[in-house]
Parts: structure tokens; sequence; C-alpha cells
């Protein structure tokens, strides 16, 4: 079985892709980083296109899913009113 883990470099995706490669398993683990086994960054179309180059028509049984996405890193938070036991009160969103 052939099986494509994103998020692959660390926590949970590196993980499942020790255990599926224990299991004799072919694991292509990706991440953004270059000490990643493929370089896929989710956010970008052009690493899509690279990595579904660098696959060409191998064939995978299972994609899993696993990179995190934090779209506003380094942007400023407003905070928020939210109402909590009758009384608002202000929180980051």
């Amino acid at each position: 079985m052939t099986i494509v883990i994103t998020g692959a470099s660390r926590g949970i995706g590196a993980t499942l892709a020790a255990q599926y490669k224990d299991a004799g398993e072919e694991v292509i683990g990706t991440a953004r980083g270059a000490e990643a086994e493929a370089v896929l960054d989710v956010t970008d179309p052009a690493s899509h296109a690279a990595f579904a180059n660098q696959l060409k028509d191998r064939p995978l049984d299972l994609l899993i899913c696993n990179a995190g996405v934090y779209l506003d890193k380094g942007m400023i938070r407003k905070p928020a009113s939210v109402p909590i036991s009758g009384r608002r009160v202000s929180r980051p969103m």
C-alpha cells in the first residue's frame, strides 16, 4: 500500500508515518521544510503541482491530510465582546 501523509515532520504525522513504515507500507511523508521526504506546502498551489509532478502516475492507496494550517499567523487580532453569564467581556477572537 502507498500512503501519503501531509504534515509528517513531527507529532501525529511523524508517528503515523513511522507506524505505517514499521508495518511494511510505503509511506511518502510531506512537510514544508527541506527535512521532509517530499516537500509540500499545503497552502501553496505551486507546491501542489510540484508534488503531483513528483508522484507522476504513481497510484496512491491512502492520503492522510494531517498538515496544520495557520492562515492568520502574524496578524493582529481585534478583541471581540462576548456575552458570558449575562454580561459582556472582551477577549481575542
